[in-house]
């Protein structure tokens, strides 16, 4: 079953479809084609026999027709099973859009990352490489202005380097999410608020919790769950 820091992750990339674009494009410089729109498709890929395979998210890029499918899977493990998903989930979601597709995996750490990256066997004649971004690739966005319009992309920042930056680094990190949060509903905003602290070393929670919510309560599920 899904952890609740996985779900909250995945959780990023719904409410802001345009991420897993700006992730290929901007931060992977992967040539994208032409497209005015990102939206959410089921990431449900059902065989002509049981079972079922469910990716966590689909994001399809386009304007009056597709041009791009991207799965989007958040690996939190090493999981061989898993991977040997990834090569079916391209091909049937090309089957289904008709247009080319990809696999976009999210890994928090580094030993999870270089793991998913290694090419799967296809069989004779082919193979399936997905694309990987680990936290080394996440931007460390430190600074934002009050109307930041990727606020995802702030909290992901937080979620790849909270824990692995010196402490006053970490802290500043996390106080630009949550700035960058500032416009988003209340229920969103909580959520992304616990996440941002739970992705946080004790000694950045410290300084963070100093510089701007010393009294913070944790109020989402995933808060409860953390402090648990």
């Amino acid at each position: 079953m899904p952890s609740v820091f996985h779900e909250a992750i995945v959780e990023l990339f719904r409410q802001r479809p345009m991420l897993a674009a700006q992730l290929l494009g901007n931060t992977l410089s992967v040539p994208l084609p032409s497209f005015t729109q990102a939206r959410i498709e089921s990431a449900a890929f059902a065989d002509l026999t049981p079972p079922e395979y469910r990716a966590d998210l689909v994001v399809v890029l386009g304007d009056q027709s597709p041009v791009l499918g991207v799965v989007v899977e958040v690996q939190l493990g090493v999981d061989a099973k898993k991977r040997l998903s990834w090569p079916h989930y391209a091909t049937s979601l090309r089957a289904r859009l008709g247009c080319p597709t990809c696999v976009l995996v999210y890994a928090p750490n580094e030993r999870v990352a270089r793991w998913a990256g290694a090419t799967v066997p296809g069989g004779p004649g082919w193979t399936f490489a997905p694309i990987v971004i680990g936290p080394d690739l996440v931007p460390v966005i430190d600074v934002v202005n009050s109307g930041m319009p990727h606020p995802e992309l702030a909290v992901l920042s937080v979620v790849a380097h909270g824990n692995r930056l010196p402490a006053r680094r970490a802290a500043l990190v996390a106080t630009a999410a949550v700035r960058a949060t500032e416009k988003l509903r209340d229920e969103l905003r909580m959520l992304y608020y616990d996440l941002i602290l739970g992705a946080l070393s004790d000694a950045a929670r410290k300084e963070f919790e100093a510089m701007d919510l010393k009294n913070y309560a944790y109020k989402s599920a995933f808060g409860r769950n953390f402090v648990a």
